[in-house]
């Protein structure tokens, strides 16, 4: 009998570690991609340090970034799956994974979830957006016809929550909601709005997302 069950214990000690490593989960091998301009569609460039780069596709992106479009769009794909559209005419600058300011333009931002805290914030010169939970969201800087410097920012949320805000105040907005601030001023009140009224930028960035997912 003691000579029956060593013989258990052996097996129990050569088996166990096995089957446990079996169980465990293995580790990626793959590390995540760095946020990286991930499609262009028309012209665009990227300027580091001053250089413009003319064929930014697949370019990481560093801290201190600007993404300038013309007649064209892009793409950026963060490493948590997120990704930012930008429009035609817009000038963005990289501030980290989850800070970018917008100089002019527009985006439409997709925030992957609920894999982590989310954590992203769209500054500008009208004001900025504070990015609470997963969802969908387009940010604009609207400049008047009669003074360039001018500027007003909007926060639309298709699907989510966000806040708007300047260092007078904060608005909360949810998903069928706008706002808007201006430098200076309180944020606007949340208005309610057909966001299924989509313009061709909202359609080329739900074209782009089907095409990815």
């Amino acid at each position: 009998m003691p000579g029956r069950l060593a013989l258990i214990l052996a097996l129990a000690v050569l088996v166990g570690p096995r089957a446990a490593s079996a169980q465990s989960p293995q580790p990626d091998v793959d590390a995540a991609a760095p946020a990286h301009v991930a499609y262009v569609e028309g012209t665009a460039t990227l300027e580091r340090d001053g250089r413009p780069e003319g064929a930014p596709l697949n370019m990481p992106l560093l801290s201190g970034d600007r993404l300038k479009t013309l007649d064209g769009r892009l793409e950026v794909l963060f490493a948590d799956g997120s990704a930012l559209h930008l429009d035609s005419r817009s000038t963005l600058d990289i501030q980290s994974d989850e800070l970018v300011r917008l100089i002019d333009g527009r985006l439409r931002l997709a925030i992957a979830g609920p894999a982590r805290g989310v954590a992203y914030r769209v500054d500008s010169p009208a004001g900025s957006v504070r990015i609470t939970q997963p969802g969908e969201y387009r940010v604009a800087l609207l400049r008047g016809r009669g003074n360039s410097e001018e500027a007003q920012l909007e926060l639309a949320v298709l699907r989510g929550s966000g806040e708007i805000f300047t260092d007078d105040g904060t608005t909360a907005v949810r998903a069928g909601e706008r706002a808007y601030a201006s430098a200076g001023l309180a944020p606007s009140y949340a208005y309610a709005y057909n966001s299924a009224n989509w313009d061709a930028f909202d359609r080329w960035s739900e074209s782009r997302r089907d095409t990815r997912l």
